[in-house]
């Protein structure tokens, strides 16, 4: 059963000047609350993103400066 519902019979004379019913949360509330989980979640990833790709310009560069030694060994 929907919480505010209303019971209405065929007594009551008033089915015209029906009030729209509350809602639990405002429509605008329910899409910013999206936004911000969607912003929330790109956010994320992006940081993510950014630390592995730090993470691998770090190995490359570590990789890079082995082989130089080794070359400048042999």
């Amino acid at each position: 059963m929907k919480p505010f519902f209303r019971w209405r019979t065929e007594e009551d004379e008033t089915w015209e000047d029906e009030q729209p019913l509350p809602t639990a949360v405002p429509p605008s509330s329910k899409l910013r609350l999206i936004f911000l989980l969607i912003a929330f979640i790109i956010a994320g990833i992006a940081f993510v993103y950014w630390q592995q790709t730090r993470q691998i310009r770090l190995e490359e560069a570590q990789i890079q400066a082995d082989v130089l030694a080794a070359h400048r060994t042999w």
